[in-house]
């Protein structure tokens, strides 16, 4: 009885350490909708994501690539997709699907990326003219934890 008691506790142990990266996950239940302006749906990511959002965004902005194709970058929010934030021990992964509106063109742009505890990883796509184009790779390395 007391070890079919410690085998439960264990495994009940196992699964929230498990879970737990996909219970700390930003649920998307609340996105404001595709048709709603950008300006709402960026203030929306702003409130919901943070510093993750923000910097995904620095991160299209500084692309050479997505610049090359859409002209100068003025206004980016999510869009209807994969968009969530989670963490797990010692990183928090996350994925955005968003709008980036140019000069000259508008395209959805996918942008991933992890952050360990010494270093942040982006990486992206986006589409243009029916071509899926790769997004620069950034890594950026901390001398202290973040």
């Amino acid at each position: 009885s007391s070890l079919f008691m410690h085998r439960i506790f264990i495994a009940i142990v196992g699964i929230i350490i498990f879970a737990s990266p996909l219970i700390l996950t930003v649920k998307r239940a609340d996105f404001p909708g595709e048709k709603t302006s950008i300006s709402v749906r960026h203030a929306w990511a702003i409130k919901k994501f943070k510093t993750f959002y923000t910097e995904a965004i620095e991160y299209l902005k500084a692309s050479n690539s997505l610049r090359g194709q859409i002209g100068e970058i003025k206004e980016i929010a999510p869009t209807v997709g994969h968009n969530s934030v989670g963490s797990g021990p010692g990183e928090v992964v996350g994925h955005f699907t968003l709008e980036v509106v140019g000069s000259r063109s508008k395209v959805i742009a996918n942008v991933e990326f992890i952050y360990f505890s010494n270093k942040s990883q982006f990486s992206g796509s986006f589409i243009f003219n029916n071509n899926v184009n790769k997004l620069e790779e950034k890594t950026e390395n901390y001398s202290e934890n973040k």
